[in-house]
């Protein structure tokens, strides 16, 4: 039984995952824009988590987006401004690794990136959409028949997994694909042979 109340250094046995506290989020995002600031970086008021560095020149040198823990930065190399920063930069966070666009090409939230040789640069979704795999349908299944919780789980994933690329380029499957996020906790097997045809449209 319990009271609401933990005493004190209480040792308690965990049956869930933990894989940190509500306000982790919030704290190391509030901590990732102290250190961009102090590596001379300002964030964009109209799209937070974007930091821009711009020099004394008013000439912006390198923008960075952070996504969670992932973060996609890009500067000037021969931009003395940049090069001060990204030192300093390298000091204040443990990066396990520094991808260089210009070397080979990266995987960002899905969609890889390449630098051409004249500077510009390339994403692509094409392999992750290649990737989203539909979900088997048993011949005969009826339609109105309620999904256990393994499909819908199955079914959810699909879902979140073609609702990324639709909402970035996939216009002709974002409705389908945002009408059927609304059906996740009562979806049927009707709706799971909607979204494989919404995949199908999307490889197509």
């Amino acid at each position: 039984e319990t009271t609401g109340y933990i005493p004190p250094f209480s040792l308690m046995r965990v049956l869930k995952s933990i894989y940190g506290l509500t306000e982790a989020p919030r704290l190391w995002y509030l901590r990732a824009r102290e250190i961009y600031e102090e590596c001379g970086y300002t964030e964009l008021k109209m799209s937070k988590s974007t930091f821009v560095l711009v020099g004394s020149d008013d000439v912006t040198h390198s923008i960075c987006n952070l996504h969670v823990d992932d973060g996609f930065l890009v500067g000037d190399v021969q931009s003395t401004t940049f090069q001060q920063a990204f030192e300093k930069m390298k000091t204040k966070f443990s990066v396990k690794e520094w991808t260089d666009l210009r070397a080979q090409t990266h995987k960002y939230l899905g969609v890889y990136t390449w630098q051409n040789s004249d500077g510009s640069i390339t994403e692509s979704m094409e392999k992750y959409i290649e990737e989203i795999e539909p979900i088997k349908v048993k011949r005969g299944d009826p339609e109105e028949r309620d999904l256990d919780p393994a499909e819908t789980k199955a079914f959810r994933s699909l879902v979140m997994k073609l609702r990324w690329p639709a909402q970035k380029l996939l216009t002709q499957v974002l409705y389908g694909v945002s009408a059927l996020a609304q059906k996740v906790n009562e979806a049927k097997v009707k709706h799971v042979k909607e979204i494989n045809r919404l995949v199908k449209v999307a490889k197509e």
